[in-house]
């Protein structure tokens, strides 16, 4: 199939809700996972009384009225280099042929952190990073929607950062969002 062709023919086997706006070729040694110079991830709460059922398959249905100051507050310490041990699953060591296994590096560097408020309770928490570890951002959203809460303060997450400490962390968030 021609390039110029692809996003034409993909999106009528996939659309509406999945819609390719631009297909490029690229260098054959391009890897979509090791290649990219960043991720962008856009985690979507919707904090009001009661649940919308058109947004139930995409956003974390919080009841309790949540402080979004504090939330805000508590994503500026993610911004720079950091081990992110306290917001991601461990995984297991790595072995190549022949040799030991080795631990793998949970050192991200996080761009940008921020928690965007929209109409009738919904909030967004956006992370940009080089890359994410397995949970990390469900595992930051969590945290800082448990600091929304009351249940820790938004000057605590540097010190739950810089722990290492999965248990010091807050919940994972549910996947929806």
């Amino acid at each position: 199939l021609p390039v110029a062709d692809l996003a034409h023919a993909v999106n009528r086997l996939c659309g509406p809700q999945v819609v390719v706006r631009e297909a490029v070729q690229v260098d054959p040694t391009f890897d979509a996972r090791f290649s990219a110079r960043g991720r962008r991830y856009r985690y979507t709460i919707l904090n009001r009384p009661h649940p919308d059922p058109f947004l139930a398959a995409t956003s974390w249905h919080v009841p309790v009225p949540l402080d979004v100051r504090a939330m805000a507050m508590a994503c500026d310490p993610f911004i720079g280099e950091h081990d992110f041990s306290s917001f991601c699953r461990r995984p297991k060591p790595q072995a190549r042929a022949g040799e030991a296994p080795q631990e793998v590096s949970l050192t991200r560097r996080v761009t940008g952190a921020r928690l965007e408020q929209g109409p009738d309770g919904l909030l967004w928490f956006w992370i940009e990073a080089n890359a994410f570890c397995h949970q990390m951002v469900r595992s930051i959203t969590g945290t800082v929607v448990e600091m929304g809460l009351g249940k820790h303060k938004a000057g605590e997450m540097l010190g739950i950062l810089r722990s290492g400490d999965r248990a010091a962390a807050g919940r994972v968030a549910p996947p929806e969002g």
